[in-house]
């Protein structure tokens, strides 16, 4: 080919750029890029929305479900952690949380 080998393996790199596959071999993480929204700036918004709106929601809790809720959701304690905590016992911690979680799907109407 009469071509130096430093040049042919520099065309060859610039040459995969060009190359084509078809959609039926690519592994299933990237065929589903496209359907991932979570970076759509619309997508990023209404989240934003929906986390402020959820803060204003727990804000306005009694002060005992909030520590709950910050208890098991922030510091990732379980249930019986939190009950030796409140000073109650871990079926009441789950329904505390139980009906809190339902207050504020009601409160954001989701």
């Amino acid at each position: 080919m009469n071509k130096d080998v430093a040049l042919l393996h520099k065309e060859r790199a610039e040459s995969i750029k060009f190359q084509t596959t078809s959609i039926e071999t690519l592994p299933e993480p990237v065929e589903n890029i496209a359907a991932d929204d979570s970076s759509r700036p619309d997508v990023q918004v209404e989240k934003s929305q929906f986390m402020e709106a959820l803060q204003l929601a727990i804000d306005r809790l009694p002060e005992r479900e909030k520590l709950i809720i910050s208890l098991y959701y922030v510091d990732e304690m379980n249930l019986s952690e939190i009950g030796s905590i409140i000073g109650v016992s871990e079926s009441r911690i789950s329904q505390i949380l139980s009906s809190t979680a339902k207050a504020l799907k009601k409160t954001l109407q989701v």
